[in-house]
């Protein structure tokens, strides 16, 4: 017994041993902030003060503390201005950059500011406020860009790096793990989103998030935190979905997107005894004068696939319908009764 005691204490230790020998190495990052850091830019923006930002500013504060913000102001001043600040990156060496619609939204003059301290005025080719997608364009050639990765071959668990300016400071790196995706935020069912916990902060909008290779995955839009730092979930949003906007923004200077005309539910496990499926859209009801009536699509049908690409939910189904543009017909494949039909509509 004495023998067989030690032999179990001897393999105690050499388990703990090869725990230690295996335990991964921590990810070193350095290499790959050099490689992208040089694509990435700070924003700086000048904005007009709103109204109520104005009231804010004219409001004393001693009678804050005793009327809160019920306080009228007689006069109206001059609207003022404000400087705002974020982030963008290099998708093109002409001169094309990402940021986010939020950033430059109602600006009034946007600058660019390089490792090197060099400053460039941006124009706003376009903006999404929907996708939160804004592009901006430089003149001048050759300028560092990122690569667009694939965020289908995203896992989770995969080691990520976010680079902007968080608070104003430039070339700030962090890093985490890809911790979901498809991942709708607040409500929110028209992006879906890549959720991580990279440390985020203010500043961070509009900078990239790139994969342990380089190659960009998405553009960092928001933080969830209870406490309003970077103690939180962080949110990007996926570069497939933003080259279908920039697309548009180029040729146009604005997104239009399919519109269908229904309310839309997924599929749960109760109505998936109903159906001969468990993913898809459900309609569940449909607005009068708008394709989806027009072209017989009725409540109760489950959208499985638009020209045989599956559809799995309700996101999927949104973000596919948007990604065509008005006028043009589609295919749905569609069961109903337990059957499946095909329903030709132009959106």
């Amino acid at each position: 017994m004495k023998s067989r005691a030690i032999q179990t204490g001897f393999f105690a230790v050499a388990c703990t041993m090869a725990a230690v020998q295996t335990q991964a190495a921590p990810v070193d990052f350095s290499n790959l902030v050099e490689q992208v850091s040089p694509a990435v830019v700070s924003v700086n923006v000048v904005k007009k003060m709103t109204q109520e930002e104005l009231l804010q500013q004219q409001i004393p504060e001693i009678l804050k503390r005793f009327f809160g913000n019920q306080v009228i102001i007689p006069q109206q001043q001059a609207p003022q201005e404000k400087t705002a600040y974020g982030s963008a990156f290099f998708i093109s060496k002409d001169g094309y950059l990402l940021t986010n619609h939020h950033v430059v939204e109602d600006a009034s003059k946007v600058t660019i500011m390089f490792n090197d301290r060099r400053e460039l005025d941006a124009t706003v080719v376009g903006s999404d406020e929907r996708t939160d997608v804004a592009l901006l364009k430089v003149n001048g050639t050759n300028f560092p860009s990122l690569r667009a990765g694939n965020v289908d071959q995203l896992r989770v668990g995969e080691p990520v790096l976010a680079i902007g300016s968080p608070f104003g400071f430039d070339y700030s790196a962090s890093a985490g793990i890809v911790s979901a995706k498809m991942r709708n935020m607040m409500g929110e069912t028209s992006v879906p989103f890549i959720q991580t916990d990279v440390a985020l902060n203010p500043g961070n909008s509009g900078g990239a998030l790139v994969d342990s290779r380089g190659a960009l995955i998405g553009i960092n839009t928001a933080i969830i935190s209870k406490s309003g730092g970077n103690n939180g979930i962080g949110f990007a949003i996926p570069i497939a979905m933003v080259q279908d906007v920039v697309t548009k923004l180029v040729a146009d200077g604005k997104v239009t997107r399919g519109y269908l005309g229904v309310a839309i539910g997924d599929v749960d496990n109760e109505l998936a005894k109903v159906y001969k499926r468990k993913e898809g859209a459900l309609i569940v009801d449909i607005s009068a004068d708008t394709p989806a009536s027009k072209y017989g699509l009725k409540r109760g049908d489950l959208i499985y696939a638009i020209y045989g690409k599956a559809v799995k939910d309700r996101t999927s189904l949104q973000n596919t319908i948007a990604s065509f543009k008005p006028e043009e017909k589609i295919v749905l494949q569609v069961e109903r009764d337990r059957k499946d039909i095909d329903l030709n509509i132009v959106l």
